[in-house]
C-alpha cells in the first residue's frame, strides 16, 4: 500500500486515484488466491519427485527453520514455476542482443514473451543451473518478475506459501495419492496421504 500510494503521490501511474488504489489491493486479495494454491501444489510437486530435497523441507518445517524452508521452497519452483513466461507489449523500438550476429529488432507495439523459466536456468548466469541449489541470491529467480514489473504481492506470498506447507510438511510419511485436479490452469484439487 505505502509503494501505491508513493506512486499516487508522485503522479508516475495513470488511473492510480484512491479508487484505483482499492483496486489493486483487491486485487491483490483475489489474485493471490489461485497463484498462491498454483505455487503450493508445484513446489510440492517439485518436492515429491526429489526424495532427499522432500526430506529437507521436512527437517526444516519439523525444526521451525522458516529460512530454510523457504529456500527450499522457491529453488523448487524455479524447476516448476508457476508462470514459466510473460508476455509484454514493447513500448519503443528496441534492439535485442544488439552487436551480436543474432541481432533482432522488435518493433513499438509487439507482443513479446519473456520466457522466465529457461532464464533462471541460463548457464551464463546460474552456476550449475540443474542442480537443485537452495542457496541461490534472490535475483536469480523470476519468480514475480523484476523491476517495474515486479509482482505487489510477492512480499507476501515469500512468506504465505511456504507457510501453508509447513504443517504438512511436518508430516510424517507424506505422499501424493493421485495428480493434482485442475480447472482450467489452477489446480482445484490434490489428494494427498500421512502416516499418523
Amino acid at each position: 500500500m505505502a509503494r501505491l500510494l508513493r506512486l499516487q503521490r508522485a503522479g508516475d501511474v495513470a488511473g492510480l486515484d484512491d479508487d484505483g488504489v482499492c483496486r489493486t489491493l483487491m486485487g491483490l486479495v483475489i489474485g493471490m488466491v489461485e497463484t498462491t494454491s498454483q505455487a503450493a501444489v508445484q513446489a510440492l510437486l517439485v518436492l515429491f519427485s526429489m526424495p532427499d530435497v522432500l526430506a529437507r523441507a521436512a527437517a526444516a518445517a519439523k525444526a521451525d527453520d522458516d529460512d530454510a524452508l523457504s529456500d527450499l521452497i522457491f529453488e523448487a519452483l524455479r524447476f516448476r514455476p508457476i508462470n514459466p513466461m510473460v508476455a509484454r507489449v514493447a513500448k519503443e523500438d528496441y534492439r535485442l542482443g544488439a552487436g551480436e550476429r543474432h541481432q533482432t529488432l522488435i518493433r513499438k507495439g509487439t507482443t513479446v514473451f519473456a520466457l522466465t523459466w529457461s532464464a533462471m536456468f541460463d548457464p551464463r548466469v546460474l552456476d550449475a543451473p540443474e542442480e537443485f541449489r537452495p542457496d541461490r541470491p534472490d535475483y536469480h529467480y523470476l519468480h514475480f518478475a523484476t523491476g517495474l514489473h515486479a509482482c505487489y504481492g510477492r512480499y507476501i506470498s515469500r512468506i504465505q506459501i511456504p507457510q501453508i506447507l509447513k504443517p504438512l510438511l511436518k508430516l510424517t510419511g507424506l505422499r501424493p495419492t493421485g495428480a493434482p485436479e485442475f480447472d482450467g490452469t489452477f489446480p482445484e484439487m490434490f489428494r494427498l496421504a500421512a502416516d499418523i
